[in-house]
């Protein structure tokens, strides 16, 4: 394994084969370890490609199972959600009126500054 190898495994890994430059592709080409690492990444992704279509459907008590052990945490009421509504209002309010006074201070300083030159 040379240095050529190690960076078509490296952008196999992070790109796949449309990260590969031309010179890459020449290596692969005349290199059997960088052709089976091609063969493996192909391989790979049609797993994936299976994989993603692939459904499993869960046995019948299972989703009551779940829901049971999730309890009622998972699903807030309309006047929790009104709740965190206020609060991000809140938040929101706050930050602006802070934004506002920083660049009221900095064009305060600014003018300051400007008089005293």
């Amino acid at each position: 394994m040379n240095i050529r190898c190690v960076s078509i495994a490296a952008t196999l890994s992070a790109r796949g084969e449309d990260g590969l430059t031309d010179q890459m592709e020449r290596h692969i080409d005349g290199c059997p370890r960088c052709q089976t690492d091609i063969a493996d990444h192909r391989l790979l992704q049609w797993a994936f490609v299976e994989l993603r279509q692939a459904t499993y459907p869960a046995p019948g008590e299972i989703p009551f199972r779940v829901m049971d052990a999730i309890g009622p945490w998972s699903v807030p009421t309309n006047a929790e959600a009104r709740d965190h509504r206020t609060a991000v209002a809140a938040a929101a309010a706050v930050a602006t009126a802070a934004a506002t006074a920083a660049a009221g201070t900095a064009v305060l300083f600014l003018r300051h500054r400007q008089r005293a030159a």
